[in-house]
């Protein structure tokens, strides 16, 4: 009996519709990497291990996280961003600072934050929070604020690195103050931190991931959270807009997106397990220690936001006149 014809196109066609499913079903079948394009010690490494960890009991595979600092983030960033699109390189960024690097960094950067990456999801965001070492003489945000004007470039403050949301929050804070300090960029907060509980640079503006040890510890003093409402793990310290800084919002925003080009499969079967993981009350409970809020976004979600992130940041960037220098 003779074969049906069938068209070489549509034969090729119902073959890839067929092998959508089974890519999404046999994935992963090997170890996941997630590259912290940051120092280990940070908000970014510390909320994906949290993520990883459940990831990797979901998926049956291991999840190794693994550090590539420098740049900015760009190292880690422009590593993924060429990697194979398969779904077992993945890239955990701090969406802010990657959109910053879009315009501050636009010279140099190789890798483009909405071309070069195909979105996942959003995890967190945490507001950043003004914290000094306990040898600088003030008690209050305001304090501080006389303290530096009195001393215009002279103190200094610390940051995760150049465009990092560290390095925007402190040039956005001089710009609605009227204040002048002089920046110290460091590879990732874990080194920057370590610097101001010793004294050697006396402030930094860090999420509470990274200073809530050295706040319960007596190490660092905070003076103030960059948003509108206090954080419930601190809500003691007030917020810029109670001492009259209106508009100091700043946030890191993590979020992790794949290689342009990594299968829908792929994509929708990460972004389902994160979006279950981030209900976990374990996690939302870890989440809540850390002072980040969970934020699960869809894939379409993710990549509408990060545009609007890259626009947002570009404006702030040019009006503060920040540089890499």
């Amino acid at each position: 009996m003779k074969q049906p014809f069938v068209p070489v196109a549509a034969a090729v066609a119902v073959a890839l519709c067929a092998a959508l499913p089974a890519q999404a079903e046999s994935y992963p079948s090997r170890p996941i990497t997630i590259i912290v394009p940051f120092a280990p010690g940070g908000g970014t490494d510390i909320i994906t291990r949290i993520v990883a960890q459940q990831l990797s009991e979901r998926l049956k595979q291991p999840v190794v996280v693994e550090n590539k600092a420098g740049a900015g983030g760009n190292i880690g960033a422009d590593y993924v961003a060429r990697a194979k699109n398969d779904g077992y390189t993945i890239l955990a960024g701090a969406v802010v600072a990657h959109a910053v690097n879009m315009t501050l960094q636009s010279a140099t950067i190789r890798y483009d934050l909405e071309k070069s990456f195909t979105p996942i999801t959003y995890l967190s965001s945490m507001p950043v929070t003004l914290v000094v070492n306990k040898s600088l003489p003030v008690k209050s945000a305001s304090e501080f604020i006389e303290y530096v004007r009195q001393r215009p470039g002279q103190i200094a403050y610390a940051s995760a690195g150049v465009g990092s949301t560290q390095h925007l929050a402190g040039e956005y804070f001089q710009q609605l103050t009227g204040t002048k300090m002089m920046h110290v960029s460091y590879k990732g907060s874990g080194p920057a931190i370590t610097d101001v509980v010793s004294g050697q640079v006396p402030v930094t503006f860090e999420v509470g991931a990274v200073v809530y040890p050295q706040l319960k510890s007596g190490k660092l003093t905070p003076l103030m959270t960059a948003r509108k409402e206090r954080t419930p793990a601190m809500k003691d310290v007030p917020t810029a807009s109670e001492i009259g800084i209106n508009g100091f919002e700043v946030a890191t925003i993590y979020g992790l997106l794949a290689p342009a080009g990594t299968p829908a499969p792929v994509i929708d079967r990460l972004n389902k397990e994160v979006a279950q993981i981030l209900q976990l009350p374990e996690v939302r409970q870890k989440f809540a220690e850390q002072g980040a809020d969970p934020i699960y976004t869809t894939p379409a979600e993710t990549a509408e936001r990060v545009r609007t992130e890259i626009a947002r940041w570009a404006s702030v960037v040019k009006t503060a006149g920040m540089s890499t220098q």
